[in-house]
């Protein structure tokens, strides 16, 4: 009877390590790409299951439940300059209309509208191993101004027997965007015009303002060439308001300036004349 009795304590064993034998592995690749404020920026990623049952075990579809956390600290989802402190946002969403924020707690909300984890169906199909890949999708919005430099952080998601179960796998992936140092006119530079009558007792200016963005923190400088000229018998210079300056990320506005010294009589033979010399503005960053 004692016999009996422990035979049957062993096959309770048995079966129940059988039905907690299904194993779960994670693994998930990662994105990289450029950011600029004027639009945003959004990748894809994937997420690969494989899992694996004993032949003992059943070979139903079961549904298990994926979170995925908030990544490296700070707390919320942020990159961080690497080699600074400043933080770059971003949000992971499931669906490729990038809507359905992928989150810690929560399930997926009817119609794959809403934000939470993912309810994922594991399909055995009578086999002892399925895969599947899950694509992921990663925004960073536009409008943010941040210095240039490379942004990462490093999340993981985890896969589990239901929310709250128990803990089947996890895969961290890095999420790595640059922002690159850049500078560009906002607009085309209009012309200077300089009025100057022959044999003027003081220097004759004109004026022409010009809109110029760069990236924050990113130091530039301006310069003008050629910066001098003659037209029309008339020497005169040319030169920007400022030298250098330091990106904002917004629009910045200088000027460039055309300066014609006194006393000169110059050429001009009729009551009037015109003439033209291009210069060339270039901004080094």
């Amino acid at each position: 009877m004692k016999h009996k009795l422990c035979l049957a304590v062993v096959l309770l064993a048995a079966a129940t390590s059988a039905q907690a034998a299904i194993t779960c592995n994670l693994s998930a690749t990662g994105v990289t790409g450029n950011y600029t404020a004027a639009a945003n920026t959004r990748l894809t990623g994937s997420l690969t299951v494989n899992c694996a049952r004993l032949a003992s075990d059943s070979g139903a579809t079961v549904t298990y439940y994926i979170s995925m956390d908030q990544g490296e600290p700070p707390a919320g989802r942020n990159m961080t300059r690497q080699g600074g402190t400043q933080l770059l946002a971003y949000t992971v969403f499931r669906n490729s209309s990038f809507t359905g924020s992928w989150t810690t707690g929560g399930g997926r909300a009817p119609n794959n509208t809403g934000n939470g984890g993912l309810d994922f169906t594991i399909n055995w199909n009578g086999a002892l191993n399925s895969s599947a890949t899950v694509p992921y999708y990663f925004e960073v919005a536009a409008g943010i101004t941040r210095p240039a430099g490379i942004y990462d952080d490093v999340p993981t998601f985890s896969i589990f027997t239901t929310r709250g179960g128990t803990l089947l796998g996890a895969a961290s992936y890095v999420a790595n965007i640059s922002i690159v140092a850049e500078c560009f006119f906002n607009s085309a530079i209009p012309a200077v015009t300089v009025n100057y009558p022959s044999f003027s007792a003081t220097a004759r200016t004109g004026s022409s303002s010009y809109s110029l963005s760069c990236t924050l923190s990113t130091p530039y400088t301006m310069a003008v060439t050629p910066t001098a000229g003659t037209l029309m018998g008339l020497n005169y210079t040319v030169a920007p308001s400022a030298a250098s300056g330091t990106g904002s990320a917004f629009p910045q506005t200088y000027s460039v300036t055309a300066t014609v010294p006194a006393d000169q009589s110059g050429t001009c033979a009729v009551g009037a004349c015109a003439a033209t010399q291009a210069h060339q503005i270039t901004i080094t960053y």
